[in-house]
């Protein structure tokens, strides 16, 4: 190696680490020249850090390879820069230092592609979390590729032994954007499963897919155990929609009304069905002023019918059997409303009228 040109030197100790840091060791004890050659920015930025990207704990404070790691840093080696940010998040809670970092280093390796839109969705900059994760996943090839490298991410973010406050609020704001995006934590292990099931997690998920495919809570659903999760922590969703199941599918009973009763402040949608299953179950006078109650948040006719059928339609796609549930129960105060009979249009019709259709058509479908 003495005799050898700088740049050639240098050449061959970039190759020797090509493979894996580790195998810089005998350069660093051979001599002063070969130690030096190792520990040059050049080397440095182009070694292999897999042994890291495979326990991201190593390159932790309290690690006795932290200070290789930081010279691996100060060289821009990208996956140090990438497992420094991650580590950033995770121990400190720097989410926009680690944004920064994550952007003088490009697309390599592509954890750090995907660890740039997870930031980008955490910190609100929603278009370009798009455009990243577009571009991450066609450069990848396919979605089962790109879930593999999200899980790996996810991964390294429980080896840096996240701090739990910061944690469950990243988990919680990638909740916000739909349930499934709990899954990666999930398939993490014990630690992530721990983090995406966090009452204060479940409190607050989007399960609004559970709002317009209320199938997906029906007992015997593939859902249903997550689902019921939500329930306990006392998600507004799951209220409701539990409440309306047991409606439609049980008919009359306090727990159906309580639930929806719980959600109807939170959810119109709530609101309606509760005071049309009170009036279905008896209770017109209470029923009807829930439904003024209705009436008053919606700006038009129109909404009050659109917000009627779209809880028709949840009823109708439970896929349950019609069993005259509140054949018996349904007593609409003061008789048959007289605009009723003589009215085609609903948006023609008052709203006593505008209740007792919607109770009736509830009353046909359960």
């Amino acid at each position: 190696m003495d005799k050898l040109d700088i740049n050639t030197a240098l050449d061959i100790a970039s190759r020797v680490g090509e493979d894996s840091f580790k195998s810089l060791g005998g350069l660093l004890l051979a001599s002063k020249l070969c130690h030096t050659l190792a520990s040059h920015p050049l080397v440095l930025n182009n070694v292999s850090l897999q042994p890291f990207l495979d326990d991201a704990a190593l390159i932790n404070e309290d690690s006795i390879y932290r200070p290789f790691f930081r010279h691996c840093l100060e060289s821009r080696n990208p996956t140090a820069v990438y497992l420094e940010s991650i580590r950033l998040v995770a121990k400190v809670g720097r989410s926009e230092d680690a944004l920064y970092l994550l952007y003088t280093i490009g697309n390599s390796p592509p954890h750090a592609w995907f660890a740039r839109a997870l930031l980008e969705v955490c910190l609100g900059f929603y278009e370009n979390a798009l455009h990243t994760i577009d571009s991450f996943v066609s450069y990848i090839g396919s979605w089962r590729a790109a879930d593999a490298v999200g899980s790996k991410v996810f991964r390294h973010i429980i080896q840096l032994g996240p701090v739990k406050i910061r944690s469950h609020e990243i988990v919680r704001r990638l909740s916000q954007h739909g349930f499934r995006e709990l899954a990666p934590f999930v398939a993490a292990g014990p630690e992530g499963m721990a983090l995406a099931f966090d009452v204060s997690v479940l409190q607050d998920v989007d399960i609004d897919e559970f709002v317009f495919a209320p199938h997906l809570a029906n007992i015997g659903s593939l859902y249903r155990p997550f689902f019921l999760r939500c329930l306990d922590a006392a998600n507004q969703s799951a209220h409701y929609v539990e409440g309306l199941r047991l409606a439609a599918q049980e008919g009359p009973c306090q727990r159906s009304i309580d639930l929806l009763g719980a959600a109807a402040p939170h959810i119109l949608y709530a609101r309606f069905a509760l005071g049309i299953v009170l009036v279905c179950c008896g209770s017109f006078d209470q029923g009807m002023e829930v439904m003024q109650t209705f009436f008053n948040l919606v700006p038009n006719i129109e909404e009050a019918v659109e917000t009627g059928e779209m809880v028709l339609h949840q009823v109708t796609s439970m896929r349950f059997p019609r069993s005259g549930r509140y054949d018996n129960s349904l007593r609409f105060g003061g008789g048959l409303p007289n605009c009723f009979i003589n009215n085609f249009r609903v948006t023609s019709l008052c709203r006593r009228c505008f209740v007792f259709m919607y109770a009736t058509r509830f009353q046909e479908l359960c």
